[in-house]
Formats: structure tokens, C-alpha cells, sequence
């Protein structure tokens, strides 16, 4: 459990979530492939070169456009979040192996006999009283 101010981090759970973000990253060029598959289908169903086709084209067009850069977005968000995410992993971690290394280097420069030491009564020059 967390207390205010701290931060836990699991990331062994987090590798799998972005794996996935970047799995549906993927998706809306899927999407977009099958959406200008689709509208080739229906080419020339307004017409050419008359009035309704110089009404409806153009918004037709700008439509699809819109749609296509609405994928695109999707896809570039996606991968921006992924790529935000695997960052902070690598920070988590980073932290990790720092705090690990700083332990095991106080662990390792402890002297043992001083914690005999006090466990015997011998503190310093006080006798360890205050």
C-alpha cells in the first residue's frame, strides 16, 4: 500500500501493457487501409462533371480526408504513449538498480566488528549511556 508521497512502481506489469499499446498502435492503419479499400469501391458515386458531383465532391473528399488524418492521429498518439510509457519503465528501472547499488554498497562497507560492538555495551568513550 501506498502512503502519501510515496510511489510504487511494478513493472514487470508494466512491459505487458505497453507491448499492447503498441499492438493497437498498429490498428487504425488497419482501419485506414480498409477505409481507402472501401472508398475505391465507390468511386464516381456522385457523378462527373456536373452539378451534383461539383456540389457534393468536394466535401466528399475533405471528409475522407479528415478521416484518414483522424486514423493517422490515433496511430501517432498511440505510439506516443507507448514510447512514453517504455521511458518511464526504463526510469523505474534506472531508479531500481541505483537504490539496489547504493545498498549493496553500504552493505558491503559496514563493518561487522563495530555492530559487535555495540552489542556488547561498548559504544565509545560514553559506554553507549547518555
Amino acid at each position: 500500500m501506498s502512503s502519501y508521497g510515496a510511489f510504487e512502481a511494478y513493472p514487470r506489469e508494466l512491459q505487458p501493457f505497453i507491448d499492447e499499446m503498441d499492438k493497437h498502435g498498429e490498428k487504425p492503419d488497419e482501419i485506414n487501409g480498409d477505409f481507402k479499400a472501401e472508398q475505391a469501391l465507390h468511386e464516381g458515386w456522385d457523378g462527373y462533371s456536373d452539378k451534383f458531383y461539383d456540389t457534393v465532391h468536394p466535401d466528399y473528399v475533405q471528409a475522407n480526408e479528415q478521416i484518414s488524418a483522424l486514423l493517422e492521429t490515433m496511430r501517432e498518439v498511440t505510439k506516443a504513449a507507448a514510447s512514453a510509457t517504455m521511458q518511464s519503465l526504463r526510469s523505474i528501472e534506472g531508479a531500481q538498480q541505483d537504490a539496489e547499488d547504493m545498498i549493496s554498497q553500504q552493505s558491503g562497507s559496514m563493518n561487522l566488528d563495530d555492530l559487535d560492538d555495540l552489542d556488547a555495551g561498548d559504544a565509545g568513550s560514553s559506554g553507549g549511556k547518555r
